[in-house]
């Protein structure tokens, strides 16, 4: 009898039990909802940080390209009007 007994009371227990697992992954998947969301905020706002710390930082920008006498130029003797001061400038 207290066989019978124990497993009459544990058959509503695994109802229970699968209602409860239900509610679990309905949580979970709200959870996942919500931390993907946060994410893709997270996300956004990672961009704006990142471009506005490039703006803060600025750009380098060319103005001239300075470029070695070419062949033509040499035989025809044209004027050279760039001087190089070091190998940076």
């Amino acid at each position: 009898r207290e066989h019978l007994g124990t497993a009459s009371t544990t058959e509503p227990e695994d109802d229970s039990e699968d209602d409860h697992s239900e509610e679990d992954r309905q949580k979970e998947l709200l959870q996942v909802k919500l931390l993907q969301m946060k994410f893709a905020e997270d996300l956004e706002k990672r961009k704006r940080f990142h471009n506005r710390l490039q703006d803060l930082k600025g750009t380098v920008r060319v103005f001239c390209r300075v470029r070695p006498p070419q062949g033509r130029e040499l035989q025809e003797n044209d004027p050279v009007v760039v001087r190089a001061l070091d190998c940076m400038n």
